[in-house]
């Protein structure tokens, strides 16, 4: 039997971050992956995702050509994951990993006898996987994130099930292409989980391009009828469509690692329960990324792994998650970080609020993208940026700057004459000047 001294079950963002993490340190690392390097984010997430987005809002309508761009952008970010664990000097097994042990892994290989392998340490980094809500009945008409990338043709309409990122950005994408898209949210407001000007924002952006908004809906049932859907909602309503794509979410896909058998703690989702240092209640054992059940950004994940390996080796990393901005490649853009308004007065701070619109942005008025704003949150008794959210062009690339400051506690005026003139960006440091 190999042993190593590091098992890496995983290689999705956070599994290449952790190999990376490992290679400095010297150590003996095997990387166990049922699918090529790169994971969701990679090969059904934000690079197939982005690539047909971008290309659609540049105005190509070609579902077959808009597919073969996403594909050949894959296949070229998939050579660069592969390259990071050759480079990292990893043992790469290809198969299904289940734990016997807290140290040893049985892998069932694609392509040979099963095999097993030990080490001193594991890290288990298995990613997630589509949520798909009980009601829902199984069809072809009713598809996930990664079944709607597989479609060859696209349907005439859609209702997207889930007003989050993911049900933004394909809404936003699907409409540039023709169909007509509805996107029925339970939560009194599409992008519930940012700031709440961002989703009122976009919710108009989508509106005024023929997208229709559903808020504050609860969906029951669904069946099939003449060719095509009816989802039913609790008050009656009924939803008529060709297909529904389900963006409920994701859940960690840790159900086939054995956790129950050694002993490792899970949550409700089967989220593999960790400290703050990502260690599970079982000696030599961590997890981090989107199994932890906790943040599910690619960055997230990459960061958390970092300090999860520093702490397998008896360490001390810190790890701030609060600091990693979050983005929605919709069209308008929407990119956040650190605290909502909501959440700085929930806690009880005293905060001024700063926010500028992109209609008296030279660059936005100048391209004619006018739909947008930044808001920054600060804190009074100290002037720290708490937090910060931006919606309109290039917002992903403008909060770099906001996210900078909050994780290093710059004081907000720190951001104030750091942008060149004319950039979307300067809408971020007009927020502050009019906190």
């Amino acid at each position: 039997m190999q042993h190593f001294d590091l098992i890496i079950i995983g290689a999705g963002p956070a599994g290449l971050s952790a190999a990376r993490a490992a290679s400095r340190r010297n150590l003996r690392t095997a990387v166990v992956s049922r699918e090529p390097a790169g994971g969701t984010c990679l090969h059904r997430g934000c690079i197939p995702v982005k690539a047909l987005l971008a290309h659609a809002g540049q105005g190509c309508t070609d579902w077959q050509a808009l597919h073969a761009h996403a594909n050949a952008a894959t296949e070229k970010m998939a050579h660069g994951a592969s390259s990071v664990l050759a480079n990292a000097n990893t043992s790469v097994f290809t198969g299904d990993a289940r734990m016997l042990t807290p140290n040893r892994i049985l892998i069932a290989l694609q392509d040979s006898a099963p095999v097993e392998i030990s080490a001193d340490r594991i890290l288990l980094v298995p990613g997630s996987s589509p949520a798909f809500p009980a009601f829902l009945p199984q069809s072809p008409r009713i598809l996930d994130s990664d079944a709607m990338l597989s479609l060859r043709e696209l349907p005439s309409r859609l209702v997207v099930i889930g007003g989050g990122a993911v049900g933004c950005e394909f809404a936003s994408l699907l409409a540039d292409l023709g169909v007509t898209v509805e996107v029925v949210e339970r939560a009194p407001r599409i992008l519930p989980s940012l700031d709440r000007d961002c989703g009122i924002t976009v919710a108009g952006a989508f509106t005024r391009r023929g997208i229709r908004i559903h808020t504050g809906v609860e969906l029951v049932s669904a069946n099939e009828e003449n060719g095509h859907l009816q989802i039913v909602a609790a008050d009656g309503h009924v939803f008529d469509c060709d297909a529904a794509l389900v963006a409920t979410g994701r859940r960690p896909a840790t159900d086939k690692l054995g956790l129950a058998e050694i002993g490792i703690k899970t949550g409700p989702r089967g989220e593999i329960v960790v400290d703050n240092a990502f260690r599970t209640n079982v000696q030599g054992v961590s997890a981090c990324g989107d199994a932890v059940g906790k943040i599910q950004l690619a960055t997230w994940a990459e960061a958390s792994a970092e300090a999860a390996v520093a702490a397998l080796c008896g360490e001390e990393h810190s790890f701030d998650g609060a600091s990693i901005p979050s983005c929605v490649f919709s069209c308008p853009e929407v990119a956040s970080v650190g605290m909502t308004e909501d959440e700085a007065r929930a806690r009880g701070l005293s905060v001024r609020i700063g926010k500028s619109f992109a209609r008296a942005n030279g660059r936005a008025v100048a391209t004619g993208e006018t739909c947008g704003f930044a808001k920054a949150i600060i804190d009074n008794a100290t002037g720290q940026l708490l937090g910060a959210s931006i919606v309109g062009l290039h917002a992903s690339e403008a909060i770099a700057a906001a996210a900078l400051a909050v994780r290093n506690h710059l004081p907000a005026d720190s951001l104030i004459g750091i942008f060149p003139h004319p950039v979307f960006g300067e809408t971020l440091s007009a927020a502050i000047r009019l906190a």
